[in-house]
């Protein structure tokens, strides 16, 4: 809960300096607190609203790596 308490106190639109915080957050929180390989990875969010496909936005996905037992399987959250 303190982790949705802190990303929670306030607003944070995409974009700005507020998103670019919590996002660094989110990734400290996964490696210094829960020891993961966490990584930013950029990608553009494309839409098809007026009829053609665009660029909408610039997104940042957070990963992280929890090794598992099975080769074979991933998890994806």
């Amino acid at each position: 809960m303190a982790h949705v308490e802190a990303l929670a106190a306030k607003p944070r639109p995409a974009g700005s300096a507020a998103h670019r915080a919590a996002r660094e957050y989110i990734v400290t929180a996964l490696r210094e607190g829960a020891g993961l390989g966490a990584e930013v990875r950029g990608a553009a969010a494309t839409s098809t609203r007026y009829g053609l496909p665009y660029d909408a936005a610039r997104v940042h996905n957070v990963v992280a790596t929890i090794p598992g037992s099975d080769p074979s399987r991933r998890i994806v959250l």
